[in-house]
């Protein structure tokens, strides 16, 4: 059962459509137990600097899923999704 509503960035979009179809299911796998989680914000990492107050979910090794929730909407804003050095501009 869903417990979150989902929305995404053009910015989200954009990205996720750059992504490998096989890529593209893990990361639907990814918004799926976030929607479905209690507390997404504890599945994330705090981020700094540019994306303060924003969170990262780690899939696999070298992707990443920047987004922010939203208590009091109950809202997951999806901001974007790729490898580390796409996300966040370094190697």
């Amino acid at each position: 059962m869903t417990l979150w509503r989902i929305e995404r960035t053009g910015l989200f979009v954009s990205s996720y459509r750059r992504l490998p179809s096989q890529l593209q299911s893990r990361v639907d796998e990814a918004i799926l137990h976030l929607a479905e989680s209690e507390n997404p914000a504890e599945a994330g990492i705090q981020k700094k600097g540019r994306f303060k107050g924003y969170l990262a979910y780690e899939i696999g090794r070298s992707y990443r899923l920047i987004y922010k929730v939203i208590n009091w909407q109950k809202i997951i804003l999806l901001v974007v999704v790729g490898d580390h050095k796409s996300v966040y501009g370094k190697g």
